[in-house]
């Protein structure tokens, strides 16, 4: 996950639970840092696809089980619980979470007042929330219209209605990055091809192939100009 200044987190997952583990940059001197585990945190039930992030003031952590939202300060490392089940995807601000309702419908939350913010319906497709964009009320849904093709699309969650639908070319669950004009999404589980759209253009902006590495993780820069993408060393061994 990203993080700010000096300290970073890390998932460690098990069925179930998962743990959340806090480590602290330190100087040892000579030049050299050194990375100190601070604290771990247990989540029961962890969601091994959920979004590990840090709010945009380093001072918390956000993680979702089965019923559960949690927050997590790490300067107190007390953990806040919000209870909403089947939450997927939590706003980089932190304030909103949005709630898979049924196969075809969506609900966005306020956080810590549990007030509904949004319904979206999908009329019969299916669809399932992958991610809040940069502005916290945009909302990227992966959706399957009824021919089984596959699409994200944008929703804005303050006029409830869709903004833009990108068609994509797998079959597979799909992980999302995002920055404030453009996403990246890759085939979960595991693809080889990156697919980068505007946000207000429905027209492929850029595609990018791993060829025989299977992608297993993606990150756009706040800027939009640099990709980064963790890939898995082939059978063969040729990266």
């Amino acid at each position: 996950p990203q993080y700010p200044g000096q300290v970073r987190v890390s998932p460690l997952l098990a069925d179930p639970p998962g743990q959340v583990r806090l480590w602290e940059l330190s100087d040892v001197g000579n030049g050299y840092d050194r990375w100190n585990e601070k604290a771990s945190l247990t989540i029961d039930k962890m969601l091994g696809h959920a979004p590990l992030f840090f709010s945009p003031d380093g001072k918390h952590v956000h993680v979702m089980n089965d019923s559960q939202v949690v927050r997590w300060n790490v300067d107190e490392l007390k953990p806040e619980r919000f209870d909403f089940k089947n939450s997927r995807a939590v706003s980089p601000d932190g304030r909103y979470v949005a709630i898979k309702d049924g196969d075809d419908h969506v609900s966005v939350f306020e956080l810590n007042s549990g007030k509904r913010l949004a319904e979206i319906d999908a009329d019969g497709e299916w669809m399932w929330p992958i991610g809040f964009l940069a502005d916290s009320h945009l909302l990227a849904m992966d959706v399957s219209d009824g021919d089984k093709h596959r699409c994200v699309s944008v929703f804005d969650v303050r006029q409830q209605k869709q903004l833009r639908r990108f068609r994509t070319d797998t079959t597979a669950a799909i992980q999302l990055a995002s920055a404030h004009s453009r996403i990246a999404i890759v085939q979960m589980f595991y693809g080889t091809t990156i697919w980068v759209w505007d946000i207000n253009d429905p027209t492929l902006h850029r595609t990018f192939n791993s060829e025989q590495a299977d992608i297993c993780g993606i990150a756009l820069s706040p800027d939009a100009k640099l990709l980064a993408a963790c890939t898995e060393i082939p059978p063969n061994g040729d990266v």
